[in-house]
């Protein structure tokens, strides 16, 4: 505000920099929330965790491993399903490569 006068409504200071504690008047602008989100998205800090790294995941690496050999073993998808406890929706999804498809690919990182 020192630099630029006040802050219109419905607008936010933006980082172009991306270090919210920096004050630098050439690295800020002004944008909505929405414009702030889509920085954010296209600089990629907005991408979810994959796998074992997202908090709420129920299996890891090695237990989707698992289950891509007991399918292909002929295992039916509900025994799998119940042997990991989760759904049998969710190991159509893996076998499909829907969810947990990294681990097919071998890009096991986040």
């Amino acid at each position: 505000m020192l630099v630029a006068g006040s802050i219109p409504e419905g607008m936010v200071v933006c980082h172009a920099c991306d270090t919210p504690s920096c004050v630098r008047p050439v690295h800020l602008f002004l944008g909505t929330q929405g414009d702030n989100v889509r920085d954010a998205r296209d600089k990629g800090r907005l991408v979810a965790p994959r796998g074992e790294h997202n908090g709420q995941a129920r299996l890891t690496v090695d237990d989707v491993r698992m289950i891509y050999t007991d399918l292909a073993a002929g295992m039916r998808q509900h025994a799998v399903a119940e042997r990991y406890g989760i759904s049998t929706a969710l190991v159509s999804m893996i076998a499909h490569g829907q969810r947990w498809g990294h681990v097919r690919k071998g890009a096991e990182t986040k």
